[in-house]
């Protein structure tokens, strides 16, 4: 637990000694400090390396193959006390023996977000993005360029507006797709019936006017009502049970 002196007793430029024992450690005795703070029964397995007032504020604990600090004050790491009141002592403990020293600055905002540029340069991917890219670029001028000439048929063809691969059933259908919508279809369909007629043995009268009400009943619903399908069935039913009829 961190305690916070009264702010009557808060002296912020104070110094603390260190324990007793800590200077076979190559320790200062004394270092200037600048907070107010201090532990509070910190526990057994803390050791106190500094204190003020007899309160600590530099403790340290064993941690798996190293140990762990905490002090109350970061003023003895700052810039500015590497230029007024250097301690190398104090600061060749904290590392210790190692080589490198990590610093953590993400609580100022100073943090790296690399994206997907940066990683491909870290794992030298540069490479395969440009082999990406170049195949992307050949795959997109292979289908807008033939690498074959027209032969002269297909030429001619194209230049006379004539298409090949489809037949006259099919190029009804799409004909009628592209000129009649599918509100009208049943109409145009019953209709054409109609004018058919004369040509032919047709139906009674009866029948005509009963194909004609389901006709008529279609054209009544909404468009999200409407069934042309079911209503030409429905029609092909009443025509087809006048056939089997002896």
């Amino acid at each position: 637990m961190v305690r916070d002196e009264a702010p009557q007793k808060r002296d912020r430029v104070a110094v603390m000694t260190a324990v007793p024992g800590t200077d076979a450690h190559g320790l200062p005795g004394s270092v200037t400090w600048h907070s107010g703070l201090s532990f509070k029964d910190p526990g057994t397995e803390w050791k106190t390396v500094y204190n003020r007032n007899s309160r600590p504020v530099v403790i340290e604990r064993s941690f798996g193959r190293g140990t762990i600090v905490i002090a109350t004050d970061t003023y003895f790491v700052s810039n500015e006390a590497m230029r007024r009141e250097r301690n190398p002592d104090l600061l060749a403990w904290l590392v210790g023996g190692n080589s490198t020293v990590i610093f953590d600055e993400t609580h100022f905002g100073i943090r790296e977000n690399p994206g997907i540029a940066a990683l491909g340069r870290k794992y030298r991917l540069t490479g395969v993005f440009g082999g990406v890219l170049l195949l992307a670029l050949l795959f997109i001028w292979k289908n807008s360029l033939s690498l074959v000439p027209p032969f002269e048929d297909e030429r001619r063809d194209r230049e006379q507006g004539v298409w090949s691969g489809r037949d006259t059933l099919s190029g009804l259908s799409g004909l009628l797709r592209r000129t009649i919508s599918g509100r009208q279809i049943l109409d145009v369909c019953f209709e054409e019936w109609k004018k058919s007629l004369p040509k032919r043995p047709g139906p009674s009268g009866d029948e005509l006017k009963r194909a004609q009400a389901i006709s008529d009943a279609e054209k009544k619903r909404t468009a999200k009502e409407r069934d042309p399908v079911q209503a030409y069935r429905a029609i092909s039913t009443l025509l087809s049970e006048r056939k089997r009829l002896p």
